[in-house]
């Protein structure tokens, strides 16, 4: 089964163990502003003997971590323009810049589903 999730913030490994009860995790994808919450949850999903794929995204208008050349963009909180002090390069798999106003779109395709399903998406991007 193939979950796209991001938790804001840091998650108690028991919580993890109780929402990810019988399921695989195939796939955490967050958007960076310091790192935290993307490597938070994957510290939270590893403690719980769950080892996903692990995809952090940034704006393709400000791809700093793809292109090492930051710059404007509409998403709040990420893509903040300098590297993110809590990403450990060595724990994600791949680094993806995604168009802002595509992302806009999927997230308000994905988000009513999600919200039903108790699962969190990132409320900007």
């Amino acid at each position: 089964m193939l979950f796209l999730v991001h938790l804001a913030g840091v998650v108690e490994p028991l919580e993890l163990q109780y929402l990810f009860k019988d399921q695989k995790v195939d796939l955490l994808c967050a958007s960076v502003g310091t790192g935290g919450a993307l490597m938070g949850t994957l510290s939270g999903l590893n403690v719980s003997g769950l080892f996903p794929k692990t995809v952090a995204l940034e704006p393709s208008e400000s791809p700093l971590l793809t292109t090492g050349k930051g710059g404007p963009h509409k998403v709040e909180g990420i893509g903040v323009g300098f590297y993110p002090p809590f990403l450990d390069d060595q724990k994600v798999d791949d680094i993806l810049a995604i168009d802002q106003d595509e992302a806009f779109e999927m997230r308000d395709i994905l988000l009513p589903d999600l919200l039903q399903q108790n699962l969190v998406a990132h409320p900007q991007f």
